[in-house]
């Protein structure tokens, strides 16, 4: 289930906390703010992320979302202004919000295009929007839970 997925992956990275650096949490007139500015309204699992660490890295897992009330920065990790940015430079459509990415070039992101009830599933891409999208996970919360175990078990 998203939630409990969401909530496991949190409660593993308060565990180690000393392990990541996290921004936040985001309060809710910062989330809603951010929400109008990408004309998208979050799915629970994604708030719930950026109530409770805004966004931030764990094990070298770098995570986009809200990292203070200036949204409009483009800088990584910061969710708003990147997506801003990619969308006006044409290389992100608007239903696309990256949340994650490994540094080649590859981004994962939620497809409000493709949601399912209130959760849009993960999707990978490479910057090209004619390229189309691969699907990584079911939501936000499957996905953050994966990388989070992933990094973990890897001998961070």
């Amino acid at each position: 289930m998203a939630i409990e997925d969401v909530d496991r992956a949190l409660a593993l990275i308060a565990e180690h906390r000393d392990d990541g650096t996290f921004a936040g949490p985001a309060d809710d007139a910062t989330i809603e703010r951010a929400e109008t500015l990408l004309g998208l309204t979050f799915p629970p699992t994604y708030r719930r992320f950026l109530e409770q660490l805004g966004a931030g890295d764990i094990w070298g897992e770098e995570f986009y979302g809200i990292v203070d009330e200036e949204l409009e920065n483009p800088l990584v990790p910061n969710v708003v202004g990147l997506a801003l940015a990619e969308r006006n430079a044409g290389s992100l459509p608007d239903h696309l919000l990256p949340v994650y990415g490994v540094g080649d070039g590859t981004i994962f992101g939620l497809d409000f295009n493709a949601t399912a009830e209130q959760e849009p599933p993960v999707v990978s891409w490479h910057g090209d929007p004619e390229a189309g999208t691969e699907a990584e996970a079911a939501d936000f919360g499957a996905f953050l839970l994966q990388v989070v175990e992933s990094a973990r078990g890897s001998g961070h």
